[in-house]
């Protein structure tokens, strides 16, 4: 197994333990129903991230595809600063307003596991670079 394959492992591994905290599991049978119907690849495991995030409010729904809309097709890596910045612009008047701003864990939140924050860098990647 090479290395890009363990990395994969972990990062999988990762966006389940995330999933599962998410989830109400009040007893042992629905951990093992949420266990079960747990996706089994990465794609798939995206793909379920993004359904999720489909579900959720549209305030949480547009501030997630925003941001993620940001980081991917950014030039280069953001601060997290500077993406709160960005996401705190009206698109109607394309003018920054400060009401409109989020705070990073709420950020981190709706884009349910799919955005970290390097700590040393302040960086906003996707979870798989």
């Amino acid at each position: 197994m090479n290395a890009k394959m363990v990395l994969d492992r972990l990062l999988l591994a990762n966006l389940q333990i995330a999933s599962l905290s998410s989830k109400k599991v009040t007893n042992i049978k629905s951990l093992q129903n949420s266990l079960d119907e747990m996706p089994t690849t990465l794609n798939e495991t995206y793909q379920v991230i993004l359904d999720r995030i489909a579900l959720g409010n549209e305030e949480d729904q547009s501030l997630a595809h925003r941001a993620l809309l940001w980081v991917v097709n950014a030039a280069r890596f953001l601060k997290v600063d500077e993406l709160l910045e960005v996401l705190g612009t009206d698109l109607e008047t394309a003018t920054f307003d400060h009401d409109l701003c989020t705070r990073e864990e709420i950020l981190l939140t709706v884009c349910l596991g799919l955005l970290h924050v390097e700590k040393e860098t302040h960086t906003v990647h996707l979870v798989r670079e």
